[in-house]
């Protein structure tokens, strides 16, 4: 379970309620397909048991993939410790030879995922992998499942060749994918429980006390901070690539020109306890244009307890009889109570525990309010012209 606190000024609900309005409509046109994607899921699970028999003997997973492709399921993958899945998204010869060194062919599967069908860093992999393994075209099918959207070149690709593919729809922006067989075909594979991750995802859809909430933070993001800072500062190191994956949807769904301005938020990534060491200076004491928003988990009873040792009495010695879990906890509300204390606008999130009900839950509340945050923008949230532009510019670069 989660909690949710606010440490600033609460908008006018006459204010925040049209746009819950207008989000509703959003909701309800179709044109935005992560919305339902925790009310449509039992058809992919189906596809996916019938699909993991085919697939039985294999024990390790390589997602190749990039950008929404990959780094939502890689935030759910390590904050549950996964240990059987990794990634190529990012082009690293040192990162590939690593895991190229782990691979047993016969026990690996590599699920392809590209919603254009055309991603050249993950097709460039794909073809680097199947030549290096020396694998016949015939025999595809048997180490790639593919995830993209029908009648793109790697579907029919895939048709051609008998490679399973799963679909991705149209309407679901990248960034909001990972709900989507983006996500749950490699998360599913990998022996993660993605039903208590879909059961979370659709109880933060039916909370409506949680809406309210997104939209009066929206709000204040969008008024109050527009073209400022939004900190993400979680207090847990299993949450690394979740704040990457953070950084990716606030940054490409609300960088645009609206008319002839440039608009949006500048997302910031920290970690407790690490940068209360470094960046916490700027927030304290730098120019105050910045949202912190804190998430923290409370502790877990396997903890390290620290202990008292003899001689080291001169040591630094408050934190003796708590656990690092406790700890960090503290740490966390500490760092949060002297923003609050400089008038600093902040809000704080409490995890109960690591599990995969929470994250399938905080993934959609990002979602959510990123798409609010949009709509009160005036921006198409969705779309990433700016991105595209760079793609062309690279394929100008490499046409010979």
């Amino acid at each position: 379970m989660l909690e949710f606190n606010e440490y600033f000024e609460p908008n006018s609900l006459d204010t925040i309620n049209s746009y819950a309005k207008r989000m509703n409509e959003e909701k309800q046109s179709g044109e935005v397909g992560f919305y339902h994607l925790p009310l449509e899921f039992d058809n992919l699970l189906k596809e996916l048991k019938t699909c993991k028999k085919h697939f039985e003997n294999k024990n390790y997973f390589i997602v190749i993939g990039v950008g929404g492709s990959s780094l939502g399921t890689k935030a759910i993958s390590n904050f549950l410790q996964c240990e059987n899945i990794d990634f190529l998204d990012n082009i690293s010869t040192i990162n590939l030879n690593k895991i190229i060194k782990k691979i047993n062919l016969e026990k690996t599967l590599f699920i392809l995922a590209s919603k254009s069908g055309n991603t050249v860093e993950s097709i460039s992999y794909f073809r680097i992998l199947v030549e290096c393994f020396n694998i016949n075209l015939n025999d595809l099918h048997k180490y790639f499942v593919t995830i993209c959207m029908k009648d793109t070149e790697l579907y029919k690709f895939s048709i051609e060749n008998n490679i399973k593919n799963f679909l991705i729809n149209s309407n679901v922006s990248g960034r909001f994918s990972v709900l989507s067989a983006i996500g749950i075909v490699p998360l599913y594979f990998a022996g993660i429980d993605v039903l208590e991750i879909m059961n979370g995802a659709r109880a933060c859809l039916e909370d409506e006390n949680i809406s309210e909430h997104i939209l009066n933070l929206a709000y204040t993001l969008t008024t109050k901070m527009i073209n400022k800072n939004y900190v993400l500062f979680t207090y847990c190191e299993e949450l690394r690539y979740f704040n990457e994956w953070f950084v990716q949807l606030v940054a490409e769904s609300l960088g645009k020109f609206k008319e002839y301005k440039r608009v949006g938020l500048t997302p910031i990534s920290l970690i407790g306890s690490k940068d209360q060491h470094s960046f916490l200076q700027l927030i304290m004491e730098g120019p105050k244009d910045k949202f912190v928003q804190f998430i923290r988990i409370k502790p877990n009873n396997n903890s390290y307890k620290i202990p008292h040792l003899q001689g080291f009495e001169t040591l630094e010695n408050i934190s003796i009889g708590y656990t690092l879990d406790e700890l960090l906890f503290n740490q966390a509300k500490s760092c949060l109570n002297a923003i609050v204390a400089e008038k600093i606008d902040a809000s704080e999130i409490t995890l109960d525990e690591v599990n995969a009900y929470n994250i399938g839950y905080l993934i959609y509340y990002y979602e959510l309010l990123v798409s609010a945050c949009g709509l009160m923008m005036g921006i198409n949230t969705y779309n990433q012209p700016g991105v595209e532009s760079a793609k062309i510019h690279l394929k100008m670069l490499l046409k010979k």
